[in-house]
């Protein structure tokens, strides 16, 4: 989730790269890949439902190292299931969380001078997943049959808005500080971070792609979930909020990808 761009290169892209070969070398029955949400193309003008055939994202580079190894490591695993018959089967899950995981700025926002950005009124759903309900997906990716080459998305169908989301983790954790910003004032601050950054031959920390990008993608269709894995959310979001905000002031590790 961290590091430089050539730690996401050996981190994610050759270690895949890597995990691929000795898949093929062995013999491996399954491989499971955790992929992410964030290959998908977040900046569409696109009505209807999100299914595993949303179109990818087009300018990953803009988007950051995550999402742009994420999106090579993921196109590598489904090129070696067509081409070289791995058994692979990819999972993206959307913003995991749980217990012992440190509450990170929820999609549609992002963290900046110790504050929680949200682009909006923070109206909108968050495409969430219980870590326990992760894992019951990948254990049914590794044993259900005919799944190779295939991909799901994994989101909970139950709607929880940014809103929501921060007034939860504020509850348990009031040390947490969010500012609601509406997107054309952060347009106009991206505006200027380009142009100072690009004088400064810096990369820019901001910018106008990454504010049309930022939006969450909602309405997800569960139809692959539920029919290729037989999955449903075992303990699900409201359950899951409460088991994680009920234990936050216990030390805390990591957060996971979203």
């Amino acid at each position: 989730m961290k590091g430089s761009a050539a730690d996401f290169q050996r981190g994610t892209v050759a270690g895949t790269r890597n995990v691929i070969d000795a898949c093929l070398k062995y013999g491996v029955e399954r491989m499971v890949f955790v992929s992410s949400l964030s290959v998908l193309d977040h900046a569409i003008g696109r009505a209807g439902k999100v299914t595993e055939a949303w179109p990818l994202e087009p300018h990953a580079d803009r988007r950051g190292a995550y999402t742009q190894t994420k999106l090579d490591a993921e196109r590598m695993v489904m090129a070696a299931a067509k081409d070289h018959g791995l058994p692979a089967f990819v999972v993206r899950p959307g913003a995991i969380f749980g217990p012992g995981i440190e509450p990170s700025s929820p999609a549609g926002s992002f963290g900046m001078f110790g504050r929680w950005i949200v682009v909006g009124s923070g109206s909108l759903p968050l495409p969430l997943v219980y870590v326990d309900d992760v894992v019951d997906a990948l254990l049914l990716g590794s044993t259900r049959p005919g799944l190779e080459g295939k991909l799901v998305n994994l989101v909970d169908p139950a709607l929880i808005t940014q809103r929501e989301f921060i007034r939860t983790a504020r509850a348990a954790k009031p040390n947490i500080k969010a500012l609601y910003v509406p997107k054309p004032v952060l347009m106009a601050a991206a505006v200027g971070i380009e142009l100072l950054t690009r004088f400064l031959k810096r990369s820019a920390p901001l910018s106008r792609y990454r504010i049309r990008s930022i939006r969450p993608l909602r309405n997800f269709d569960q139809t692959a979930a539920q029919e290729l894995l037989e999955w449903t959310p075992r303990v699900g979001t409201a359950e899951g909020l409460r088991r994680t905000f009920a234990t936050a002031e216990q030390p805390q590790a990591a957060p996971l990808p979203q």
